[in-house]
């Protein structure tokens, strides 16, 4: 779990958010790194920030506990059905005939 007041914090030790520390606190590295470069868009980015960083902050926790019970609602459900003796195989990714794709699929792919 992220604190607004460190997040808060370090916006302001951060220059008022300009070297992006509050970003890279919410791991947002590549925010963190274009903020720390272009100081923090030239201000306007950091001034954004100011008004929003409460709300990211909570977006971060809040999909740390949905990973959280996702992991625990799947190993609940693993174990439920090895106790009553149901195998569950993950699901299987569907094979392509040879020469089935079409030449804009291939691009797709490299991409």
């Amino acid at each position: 779990m992220k604190s607004k007041g460190i997040a808060y914090l370090l916006w302001v030790v951060g220059f008022f958010g300009a070297l992006g520390l509050h970003r890279f606190y919410l791991e947002k590295i590549g925010t963190g790194i274009l903020w720390l470069f272009t100081g923090g868009l030239l201000g306007v980015g950091s001034l954004i920030d100011l008004f929003t960083l409460g709300g990211k902050v909570d977006q971060y926790n809040t999909n740390v506990e949905l990973k959280t019970i996702r992991k625990t609602t799947a190993a609940y459900v693993a174990t439920q059905a090895a106790k009553e003796g149901v195998i569950v195989d993950p699901p299987k990714k569907k094979k392509k005939a040879i020469g089935a794709n079409e030449p804009m699929d291939d691009i797709l792919d490299i991409l």
